[in-house]
């Protein structure tokens, strides 16, 4: 069941979802302060775990997030290398073929269908990263996000609302940024704090899985 309303349940929601919506804001600062946004939010993911309601406090545990955040960015950083690196052989393939030869129109089909293989692989990997992510910090070991016979079985005990619950984070996170995008100057400012309290939301919904999943067994 998706639940969009968990973060409210906070009596301090507003606060905390404004500071993470802030630390995404700016960009290229955003690299650094976005390590500790990703923290926050595995930490919130684990409280899914514990069927805990509301969000994790910001105060005091600022160097906790940012060594969580770092570490699942390396993480997630791992699991995108395979459609990483597909693009950039294809790309250089592609781009090597269009300057050798007389016609390019081969290259270039060439070049859409690894693009479009590296779309397919980035949706796949994209789909089992929250339940590694969620098994990693339950487990308390950076390796056994990569356990992934573990991993497997867990999506697979409650794949149905897995699978409805990753389809309709992409959906509304799109649509999201496309409305508010449409707003002038403002929307765009919007953007990251709305953004936010969907992941914060969102992370929460695939804690509660995972141990939807254990229960299952």
């Amino acid at each position: 069941m998706l639940n969009f309303s968990d973060p409210t349940k906070d009596e301090k929601w507003i606060v905390k979802i404004l500071i993470g919506g802030l630390l995404t804001l700016v960009p290229i600062l955003n690299i650094i302060t976005g390590f500790f946004a990703t923290g926050y939010l595995v930490q919130n993911m684990y409280k899914g775990t514990q069927n805990e309601e509301g969000l994790p406090e910001w105060s005091g545990n600022w160097g906790k997030h940012f060594l969580l955040g770092i570490k699942y960015t390396i993480m997630m950083f791992i699991y995108m290398l395979i459609p990483i690196i597909i693009s950039i052989i294809g790309g250089v393939g592609a781009v090597t073929t269009m300057s050798l030869a007389e016609n390019g129109i081969a290259a270039i089909l060439s070049l859409g269908g690894i693009v479009f293989l590296s779309f397919i692989l980035a949706l796949a990997i994209g789909f089992i990263t929250p339940m590694a992510v969620t098994h990693s910090i339950v487990q308390g070991t950076f390796g056994s996000a990569f356990h992934f016979s573990a991993i497997f079985n867990k999506i697979k005990a409650v794949f149905g609302q897995y699978l409805i619950t990753y389809l309709s984070q992409i959906v509304i996170g799109v649509l999201t940024v496309i409305i508010l995008g449409m707003i002038p100057l403002i929307g765009w400012i919007l953007i990251p704090f709305a953004s936010f309290y969907l992941m914060a939301a969102y992370s929460k919904m695939y804690g509660n899985l995972y141990t939807d999943s254990k229960d299952q067994k």
